[in-house]
C-alpha cells in the first residue's frame, strides 16, 4: 500500500512553514508587486506615453497651390484634364491632410500634442526639451509634392524631422507615424490621378490609432499575466523540494528501512510522484483562488482550467520523481539544490514568467517546449475563451515531459538501499 508513504510525503511538506511561506507567500507577493508596478504598460494604458510635437511650415501652402494651378493652366492638358487635376490638387494639400487625418484624429490626440509654431521660433524650439520632435516643412514642399504627383516632376525639398535624443521612444514613434502617413498619402495621390476621390481614400484607407482586436477575446491584464506566470513558476519548486526531502530521508536511512521491511522501492518512488502531483494541485488551486478573490482573475471555463492544471501537475510530478532518482543515484543533494537555485529560474525565464519574450519566433517556440511555458500559453488561451481543442499541443508537451521524466526516473532510481555506487 502506498497510502502511508503518500501521507508521509505530504506531511513533510505541510509541516515545514518556511517552505510553505516560499511556495505560497512569495508568489502572491510577486504577483501583487509586478501586477501593480507594470500594470500601465502591460494593460495598454496610454497615460505614460505622450509626445509634444512642434509643427513648423516654412512655406505658404495656399500660395504654392495657386502657383501649381497656374502651371497646370500653362500645360498642354485638355481643359477637362486641367479642371480635374486642379480639383484633385485642392483636395490633397499635404500639410492640411496631415493635420486633419493623422494628428487631428481623437485616438492620436491621446498621444500627440501638436503645437503649430512660426518658422522664426525654430531655434527656440530646438532648445526646448519638452518637445519630443519637431516636424519642419521646407519652403516649396506643397508645390513639389503636387508637381511630383500630377506633372511628373522630380522630388524636391521635403520634411525634416528633428528628434529629441532624450526622448527616443516618443521621437521614434512620431517619425514612424510620419513615414507611414507619407506612404499612404502617396497612394492617395495616385488614387486622385486615377479619378478616385482622394479625400475619401485617405479617410477610409489610413486609419491611425484605431486599434481593434482581431477576435472578441478577453484581454490579458498584468494581474492575469503574473498570476499565471508566478503560479507555473513556483509550482516547479514543489518538485525540487520533494526531491530534497526524499534525499534527506535517504540520509536518515528511511529508504534503507523501507527496503529491509520488504517494501518495493517502486512504491517509494511512486509515492513521491503522486505526492508531488497532489501538492502541486493544491498550490495552484490556492494561488489562483487568492488571485480570483483579491484581483478578479477568473477563468471562464472551469473544466478546461482543471484539465490544464492536472497536466502541469503531472509534469511537475515527473520532475520531482526525476530529481529524486538522480539525487539517490548520485547520492548528493546538489541536484535538487541546483534546480532550486538556478534550474527553475532558467525554466521560468524561457517560459515567460517574468514577462513576454520579444526575441522572435525561436524564443516563442522554445517557450512552448518547456512545461511551464506550455502551461502559461494554455492558461492564457483558456482565459481568453478558447476551447480545450486549441490548447491540445500545449497539453501534449506537459504530458510528454511528465512521462519522459517518469521513465527516466524509473531507469535511474536505485533498486536497493545503501550508498549509491
Amino acid at each position: 500500500m502506498m497510502i502511508p508513504f503518500i501521507k508521509k510525503q505530504l506531511s513533510l511538506m505541510i509541516r515545514n512553514p518556511q517552505v510553505l511561506l516560499i511556495l505560497l507567500g512569495m508568489p502572491i507577493l510577486l504577483i501583487t508587486i509586478l501586477g501593480f508596478a507594470l500594470g500601465d504598460i502591460m494593460n495598454g494604458e496610454t497615460g505614460a506615453i505622450e509626445a509634444k510635437v512642434g509643427f513648423v511650415v516654412e512655406g505658404d501652402q495656399a500660395a504654392e497651390l495657386k502657383e501649381f494651378q497656374g502651371e497646370v493652366d500653362e500645360s498642354s492638358m485638355s481643359p477637362q484634364e486641367k479642371k480635374a487635376v486642379k480639383a484633385a490638387a485642392g483636395g490633397l494639400l499635404p500639410i492640411d491632410s496631415l493635420k486633419k487625418d493623422l494628428f487631428g484624429s481623437k485616438e492620436v490626440k491621446k498621444f500627440i500634442h501638436l503645437k503649430e509654431k512660426d518658422p522664426k521660433d525654430l531655434d527656440e524650439l530646438r532648445g526646448d526639451d519638452d518637445y519630443s520632435a519637431i516636424i519642419v516643412f521646407s519652403k516649396g514642399y506643397t508645390l513639389n509634392m503636387l508637381r511630383q504627383a500630377f506633372l511628373g516632376g522630380s522630388q524636391g525639398s521635403g520634411i525634416n524631422i528633428i528628434k529629441n535624443e532624450g526622448k527616443p521612444l516618443t521621437a521614434n514613434m512620431v517619425s514612424d507615424m510620419m513615414s507611414s502617413y507619407q506612404e499612404q498619402y502617396s497612394l492617395a495621390l495616385q488614387a486622385g490621378k486615377s479619378g478616385i476621390d482622394p479625400e475619401s481614400f485617405l479617410n477610409e484607407g489610413s486609419s491611425f490609432g484605431s486599434v481593434e482586436k482581431m477576435e472578441d477575446r478577453q484581454p490579458l491584464t498584468s494581474m492575469t499575466y503574473f498570476a499565471v506566470g508566478m503560479s507555473v513558476m513556483f509550482v516547479l519548486y514543489i518538485g525540487t523540494n520533494m526531491g530534497r526531502f526524499a534525499f534527506l530521508e535517504k540520509e536518515d536511512r528511511v529508504f534503507d528501512r523501507i527496503i529491509l521491511a520488504g517494501v518495493s522501492p517502486w512504491k517509494y518512488l511512486w509515492s513521491v510522484l503522486i505526492s508531488t502531483i497532489i501538492l502541486s494541485f493544491l498550490q495552484i488551486g490556492i494561488l489562483f483562488g487568492a488571485c480570483a478573490i483579491f484581483y478578479g482573475v477568473r477563468f471562464p471555463d472551469l473544466g478546461s482550467f482543471l484539465i490544464v492544471t492536472l497536466c502541469i501537475c503531472f509534469a511537475v510530478g515527473g520532475f520531482g520523481a526525476l530529481i529524486t532518482a538522480f539525487s539517490y543515484k548520485g547520492n548528493t543533494e546538489s541536484i535538487s539544490s541546483f534546480f532550486s537555485s538556478i534550474g527553475v529560474a532558467v525554466l521560468a525565464f524561457l517560459g515567460g514568467s517574468f514577462g513576454p519574450l520579444a526575441s522572435g519566433k525561436v524564443m516563442e517556440t522554445l517557450a512552448d517546449l518547456v512545461p511551464n511555458g506550455a502551461a502559461m500559453t494554455a492558461y492564457f488561451k483558456i482565459f481568453q475563451g478558447y476551447g480545450i481543442q486549441e490548447v491540445l499541443p500545449n497539453l501534449w508537451v506537459m504530458l510528454g515531459f511528465g512521462l519522459i521524466s517518469i521513465v527516466v526516473a524509473s531507469i535511474v532510481f536505485p533498486k536497493e538501499g545503501g550508498q549509491a555506487v
